[in-house]
């Protein structure tokens, strides 16, 4: 909801880096579902808050996610 709702300009909000991935992973079910079949979703345990918008790291996230299944040749390949 977050991210579909725009940045909210303030970059001192506590942050957590799993949820992030977790939601921005979600949001691309489908394209990650088309360009790889070896996904894994690891995150780390007791991982403190970073300070940050939620929204911009949302938005980084999805890019690099994006971009590593564009860059993909096969759905066999791994990201």
């Amino acid at each position: 909801r977050d991210f579909a709702r725009g940045d909210t300009e303030s970059y001192d909000d506590r942050v957590d880096v799993n949820a992030v991935v977790s939601q921005s992973l979600r949001i691309l079910a489908n394209p990650i579902s088309k360009s790889t079949w070896t996904l894994r979703q690891e995150l780390a345990a007791d991982l403190p808050p970073v300070r940050g918008n939620v929204v911009r790291l949302q938005q980084a996230v999805i890019h690099l996610v994006q971009n590593a299944c564009e860059a993909l040749p096969v759905p066999e390949s791994a990201v």
